[in-house]
């Protein structure tokens, strides 16, 4: 019995010291982690562009930009980052692009989502579909040049 409750103390001590323990993160790797972007698809690297707003299109007439939409951008980067005007007003943001490629999710800083359908994109146009907070379809003409 002595034996027997010698050798259970012997086997409990040494499995308590076979754990092996999580290695701590250190700063060069969470340094590496914070630096790494995901690979983005030839899609998305198209996308990687300043857009500038050339013309609108509501209930199928054509119009150049108002006054307050002069200036109207969408800057997508390789980073995942946006920067966005609209009417004016910079916001930004990260961007992804679903599976399909054709929706661009834009999630503004303070956790707003914005989902555009891309309905068209060339090397130097890009159409997308924007509903407003009226639920109305805008679509909307980008251009490099914004011409």
């Amino acid at each position: 019995m002595k034996n027997l409750f010698t050798t259970l103390i012997v086997l409990i001590g040494l499995s308590s010291f076979a754990q092996t323990a999580k290695p701590k993160a250190t700063i060069s790797t969470t340094q590496a982690q914070a630096g790494t972007t995901t690979a983005l698809t030839p899609k998305a690297k198209a996308l990687c562009k300043t857009w500038l707003l050339s013309k609108t299109e509501n209930f199928g007439d054509l119009h150049n930009p108002s006054d307050a939409q002069k200036g109207d951008q969408i800057m997508l980067m390789e980073s995942g980052q946006y920067r966005m005007v609209m009417e004016g007003v910079g916001q930004g943001g990260t961007w992804t692009l679903d599976n399909s490629n054709v929706w661009l999710i834009l999630t503004k800083n303070d956790g707003t989502v914005i989902k555009l359908k891309i309905i068209e994109s060339t090397d130097s146009t890009l159409k997308i579909d924007y509903r407003d907070a009226d639920d109305v379809h805008n679509i909307l003409y980008y251009s490099l040049t914004g011409k």
